[in-house]
């Protein structure tokens, strides 16, 4: 059986015990609650999600491997990012979990650190519980004995749940407006005093570049980013602004800063020789 057929199989397996209801793997305290914080933080943490999904598919293939040594250039480790780009992201993707844009968990910062994934590592995850969650379940997996088919089977259903649980949300969609129509919708909205209307330039912009990147030649495979939470300083996130393309290596390609009837005199280079472009 492949690394495909291998974590199929376990999603069947998941998709079996929820569908029928039956109790989950059973996992020692406080294991369930670290799965749970993983499970909840879905949305917010897709790196997280994509990364440890990794390492437990990597020990359930060969249980000899070191599963916190996640890069081939450390002693004994393996390219967790390949089997992520390969097959795990590929196949959150497919399921309509929480999955990388831009094609793996590793090209976060905070996980891309060639460090060993033990209780020292020093990468800065969000949520402020998420890290200890990751690790505390990697350590589990590799030091304690704790079964990582238990652990993928019970973070698997739990994604299943809030997936289905959200199926029927029933979204407005206008179709065929105009495009005079579309503009007009928009300057009302910025027009009008409320709150979060700051945010409303950069969904706009990342709407329009999502389509962009689809259709224009010099965008070819590269990819937008998700969007980070608008309050979150970019010194912070070591990014350059509020919306982001990467290439098909997740190198910055392009980054935008918005700003609401704020003037941005100066774009800002993006570091990786990227093109910084700055937005009213």
């Amino acid at each position: 059986m492949n690394e495909k057929q291998r974590i199929n199989e376990l999603y069947n397996r998941a998709l079996a015990l929820y569908s029928k209801e039956d109790t989950l793997p059973k996992l020692p305290q406080p294991y369930d609650l670290y799965c749970k914080i993983i499970i909840d933080h879905q949305e917010r943490s897709k790196a997280v999600l994509a990364v440890l999904a990794t390492l437990l598919l990597k020990k359930i293939i060969n249980p000899y491997q070191d599963i916190r040594l996640h890069q081939s250039g450390m002693s004994g480790g393996f390219s967790g990012r390949g089997l992520d780009s390969r097959v795990v992201t590929p196949f959150l993707k497919e399921k309509c979990f929480p999955h990388m844009q831009s094609g793996s968990g590793w090209l976060t910062r905070s996980l891309e650190q060639p460090r060993p994934y033990d209780l020292h590592y020093p990468g800065n995850m969000k949520p402020a519980g998420g890290k200890n969650a990751f690790l505390k379940l990697v350590d589990g997996v590799q030091c304690q004995g704790l079964s990582a088919e238990n652990i993928i089977i019970t973070i698997f259903t739990g994604l299943i749940r809030f997936r289905d649980s959200n199926a029927n949300l029933v979204l407005s969609r206008p179709v065929n407006l105009s495009v005079d129509e579309v503009v007009d919708r928009i300057s009302r909205h910025y027009s009008a005093q409320l709150q979060g209307v700051a945010r409303l330039p950069v969904l706009v912009i990342h709407a329009i570049l999502s389509v962009l990147v689809r259709e224009v030649g010099r965008y070819n495979n590269c990819a937008v980013l998700p969007l980070e939470h608008h309050n979150t300083a970019d010194r912070r996130t070591e990014l350059i602004g509020d919306v982001h393309i990467v290439d098909s290596n997740g190198t910055l390609f392009e980054g935008y800063e918005i700003k609401h009837n704020i003037f941005v005199r100066l774009g800002r280079l993006c570091p990786r020789h990227g093109r910084g472009r700055a937005g009213r």
